[in-house]
């Protein structure tokens, strides 16, 4: 029995380390589906007062570098990765975005550029992963 259990868990891991991107991305749509469905939804444009194109840490997740946005969540995926919900904030107006995702990767910084319809400016949000 212990032996079967063994074989068993060995193949649970070996899916999981195969396919743990599209376990992560499924995860993470689950995530912003919650998010988009839920009531209530966001009701403050609140930043925190964070200074347009200027890298913050998010606390939460200090291997997380963030530039123009509000994290909604972060959680590390594997031993090199990141998934991020997240809100762009516009650099010029700082009114908030639409809730979106990103994954970047150590040495894979991961850019999003973000049309902000408030005002008609572009900002760009970054994310790298420093450890």
């Amino acid at each position: 029995m212990e032996e079967t259990n063994n074989v068993l868990l060995e193949k649970v891991i070996e899916f999981l380390k195969i396919n743990w991107k599209k376990i992560a991305i499924i995860v993470v749509s689950l995530v912003v589906a919650s998010n988009f469905f839920s009531c209530g939804g966001k009701e403050d444009n609140d930043d925190g007062g964070l200074k347009a194109n200027t890298w913050y840490t998010y606390d939460a997740l200090d291997i997380l570098h963030i530039q123009n946005c509000v994290v909604s969540n972060a959680t590390t995926i594997g031993d090199r990765g990141v998934m991020v919900t997240y809100y762009p904030v516009c650099k010029s107006c700082r009114e908030h975005g639409a809730l979106g995702m990103a994954g970047p990767e150590y040495n894979y910084p991961v850019s999003e550029t973000y049309y902000c319809d408030a005002c008609g400016t572009t900002t760009t949000v970054k994310f790298k992963v420093e450890y």
